[in-house]
């Protein structure tokens, strides 16, 4: 029965699910898998990459290889292979370990069934990440959970990301830290008013050319 599930069940769930998605406007390419996730239009989704409980925005698109769990991508972002978010967290100071058996919400199920659980779980294993509208992550980027990366963020290839990243900062390292700024806070200040990415098609086609050396202005 494992077999069948495997090999013929799921496949054919995905690819009714690929088509629906098809429909939707948001492209997936074989090996995607995708469970809990809302899409707006125009998305692509790249071979092998993992999605689940995430919301992702228009014109975003992810290439292969990702692994995005519980996560809010807005806007125009460009998503380099390799990508992980939201893989969660083990404890470092709040428990003598740093195995889920004393915190996690299914600890019950590394012990013997005779083994009380803890008495509250305190620790957050997951909190929810969240990436601004026009963002660009470099190939093996990885984020952690609860992290903000803010509108028009660059954060460089192989990075960790382990605390909020303001708009428009370009990042990178390990840990990730901002070495500078795309534009003059003039500018910055401009765009997050603007807020082009809330703009109809019609709009942005009306507004491109003020998209070309905005410092220069």
């Amino acid at each position: 029965m494992n077999i069948i599930k495997e090999y013929i069940l799921l496949p054919i769930c995905y690819l009714i699910k690929n088509i629906i998605l098809c429909f939707q406007g948001v492209s997936v390419y074989p090996g995607a898998r995708i469970r809990h996730v809302t899409f707006e239009e125009n998305i692509k989704v790249y071979n092998n990459t993992l999605l689940y409980n995430s919301n992702i925005g228009r014109h975003t698109y992810i290439q292969r290889n990702c692994t995005i769990l519980n996560t809010s991508i807005g806007r125009y972002c460009s998503i380099a292979e390799s990508v992980k978010m939201g893989l969660g967290k083990h404890p470092v100071s709040e428990y003598i370990s740093t195995h889920p058996f004393c915190y996690g919400k299914n600890s019950i199920h590394w012990l013997s069934k005779s083994c009380p659980p803890p008495d509250s779980h305190t620790f957050e294993e997951t909190k929810r990440i969240m990436i601004g509208h026009d963002v660009c992550l470099g190939a093996n980027t990885v984020i952690l959970d609860g992290v903000t990366v803010g509108n028009g963020a660059i954060i460089g290839a192989g990075s960790v990301v382990t605390k909020n990243i303001p708009p428009y900062a370009v990042a990178a390292g390990v840990p990730c830290k901002v070495l500078y700024y795309r534009f003059n806070d003039d500018t910055r200040n401009k765009l997050e008013k603007m807020k082009w990415w809330e703009k109809d098609y019609e709009e942005l086609e009306l507004i491109l050319s003020e998209f070309k050396y905005p410092d220069s202005e």
